[in-house]
């Protein structure tokens, strides 16, 4: 497999002008899933049903606890909430984990049925 890339690179090489050039690979990764989306807004529909709260409340309370980070911004540091919608399957599996564990947590906790 990797001897026909090469051979692949080589050959579109030779059709290139002279100068200087970077390729780049990596591996690539999906976006989150449709299915994964769909999974997390029904968990906080069942918490909205269960407790009241707004789901887009329980979304954006989850957001700033696990994709918060702190970025320079005009020489200040300062900190930004990511959302979910670029983050990959994998890291989207991720916070969806974290969600679960917490949200189990206040289940046993208040002992809500």
């Amino acid at each position: 497999m990797l001897g026909s890339l090469f051979s692949e690179v080589e050959r579109v090489a030779k059709t290139i002008p002279n100068g200087d050039y970077e390729l780049i690979i990596r591996k690539k990764v999906k976006n989150r899933s449709l299915s994964q989306n769909a999974l997390m807004w029904l968990w906080y529909a069942c918490v909205e049903n269960e407790t009241g709260q707004n789901k887009d409340d329980v979304h954006a309370y989850y957001c700033k606890r696990f994709l918060a980070r702190e970025v320079e911004i005009f020489g200040k540091i300062e900190t930004v909430i990511g959302g979910t919608r670029n983050l990959t399957t994998v890291e989207f599996k991720h916070f969806l984990d974290r969600v679960q564990v917490i949200e189990l947590w206040l289940l046993e906790a208040n002992h809500i049925q």
